[in-house]
Formats: C-alpha cells, sequence, structure tokens
C-alpha cells in the first residue's frame, strides 16, 4: 500500500511504544513560539550556493534562487516570517516583487503558511504535488495548530510537468511521499560565474516523521518512508540544503567560510543514512 493512502487516518496512539506523542508536541510548541515570535529565532540571510540563498530561523526557512531573470522561491514559511523573507530577499540586492515562481516542498504549514501573503504581492505563479493540493484548505492536515493562514490555489502541478525552468536555472522536482503524500525534492545545476564550476544542488522536501501519527499500519508507512528516500538517495548531489538548516548544520558551516563549506559529495547521502537508521530504531518499536 502506497504511503499516501495510509495518510491522514484515524489517528493512532503510538506513545505506549514509541514516544510520538511527545515529538509532536515539541514540534507544535515550536511552530507556535515561532508564529508568535518571529524574530525571537530569525537568522541573518546566508548564501548557500553560487545563486542560492537562506532567509528564515534556525528552525525552518526558504530558499531563494537568482535566475537572472527573477527570482524562485522555495517553500515559504509560516505566515509571521512574512517580512523576514522579504527583508532577507532585499538584504542580497533583489527586488521580491521580481519572485516569479514559488514551490511548495510539501503542504505543512512551517512551509507553506506565508504562501497566499507572497503570492499576492509577487504575482508569482505556485507549484506544488497534485497529492498534496488536497490539503491545501485543511489546517488540521497543515498542522497549523491554530496559527494564521490563507489557502491557496496552485497553479501548476508537478506531477504535470518535467522541468520548471526560469532563466539560468531549470529545476527537476522528484516527488517522493513518505513525509506527506506529496513530499517533493528538488534538483538543479547551479554554476559558479568565477570559476566557471558547475554544481548540482539539491534540497530535500521533508524528512520527518509526522506521518506515524496518522498511519493505521505503522509498519508498511516505514517501509514506504524508506523506499522514498531510496528514490533519490543515488543522485548525485555536490551541495545538499534542507529547509531545516539542523539537518545539514548549513548555518553553522556557512558561518565558518562561506557557501563553498557546503560543497560535499557525500553529505546528501549521509544525511539519508542518518534518517533510515533512526527510521529502523523506530521500527523495533513496533515489531
Amino acid at each position: 500500500m502506497a504511503l499516501s493512502q495510509l495518510l491522514w487516518l484515524e489517528v493512532m496512539d503510538l506513545s505506549s511504544r514509541y514516544d510520538l506523542m511527545a515529538a509532536k508536541k515539541h514540534e507544535e510548541d515550536v511552530m507556535n513560539e515561532i508564529s508568535k515570535n518571529p524574530m525571537g529565532s530569525a537568522v541573518s540571510p546566508v548564501q548557500v550556493a553560487p545563486h542560492v540563498f537562506y532567509a528564515g530561523n534556525k528552525w525552518v526557512g526558504v530558499f531563494f534562487i537568482d535566475t537572472g531573470d527573477g527570482l524562485i522561491l522555495l517553500d515559504t514559511g509560516v505566515a509571521s516570517q512574512y517580512p523576514i523573507i522579504m527583508d532577507g530577499i532585499r538584504s542580497f540586492g533583489f527586488d521580491p516583487k521580481d519572485i516569479k515562481k514559488v514551490l511548495l516542498s510539501h503542504a505543512h504549514y512551517d512551509h507553506c503558511g506565508s504562501m497566499s501573503k507572497i503570492l499576492e504581492y509577487t504575482k508569482a505563479k505556485s507549484y506544488v504535488s497534485k497529492l498534496d493540493a488536497v490539503f491545501l484548505d485543511d489546517t488540521k492536515a497543515l498542522l497549523t495548530h491554530g496559527n494564521e493562514y490563507s489557502p491557496f490555489n496552485p497553479d501548476y502541478y508537478y506531477e504535470e510537468l518535467e522541468d520548471i525552468s526560469q532563466g539560468r536555472i531549470s529545476i527537476k522536482p522528484v516527488v517522493i511521499g513518505a513525509h506527506t503524500p506529496g513530499t517533493t525534492c528538488f534538483f538543479f545545476t547551479d554554476v559558479d560565474e568565477e570559476t566557471g564550476k558547475e554544481y548540482k544542488v539539491a534540497v530535500h522536501g521533508g524528512l520527518g516523521y509526522v506521518f506515524l501519527h496518522t498511519a493505521k499500519d505503522p509498519i508498511a508507512a516505514i517501509d514506504c518512508y524508506r523506499k522514498a528516500q531510496m528514490a533519490v538517495y543515488d543522485c548525485p548531489v555536490d551541495i545538499a540544503l534542507s529547509f531545516h538548516t539542523y539537518n545539514l548544520q548549513i548555518l553553522e558551516k556557512v558561518a565558518e567560510s562561506g557557501w563553498k563549506n557546503l560543497i560535499n559529495q557525500d553529505a546528501w547521502k549521509a544525511m539519508l543514512d542518518d534518517r533510515l537508521e533512526k527510521i529502523s530504531d523506530i521500527e523495533k518499536e513496533f515489531i
């Protein structure tokens, strides 16, 4: 059974065998904190690849890409992060109104909370997986926890496209599911104009285990999680990125010596290996 068929069914209390409820409560607390006090954990925007930048806070944020012909925005953060994201774009000399396309990694509030505001301001086109589009007006499924949110209607679905191109950048969206039914990873090549060197950049769409809160069959759900990660495991990646920067210590590495410190052909697989090892430990709790 596909993971998308297991998700968003009756909630199953798994806390007696693995403390998923404690993890869920922690994420809810963090979400509420950054929604109510977005500046409390905000970080200065940083460059993470030749034409890619991060804005947000220590827990979650967005990536914006300078295509030479406008900007592509990956995710939008929670609603209260909207001014932080806009200011982050301006801090690198760009105009937020030059955002042409907004790509959503998955339908969770910390990734799409500002979407309607950004689309209204920029008139950009929005992209999302068809599998996640059904949740965009479901505040419970989005895990908004009562925070500000306005639904939006996507312009395009990844499943109906091959690449999404703008200027010098052509992004290949790969829908893998697992974290949500339509969780999507993004792959593209970026070129360092100073050296002419090309870098394969990958942004993972979502690695969390929140799906276990609603899975009727956690073992089947875990198996689907493995298959999802293995679908992108062998992709060649020079610069690995995650919207939750702690997955790759992005901010710490950039602070040490700039974006080139993120060049590591082993980082993508190492990140996935870590998550696959953890999901195996969780699986033992159900066997």
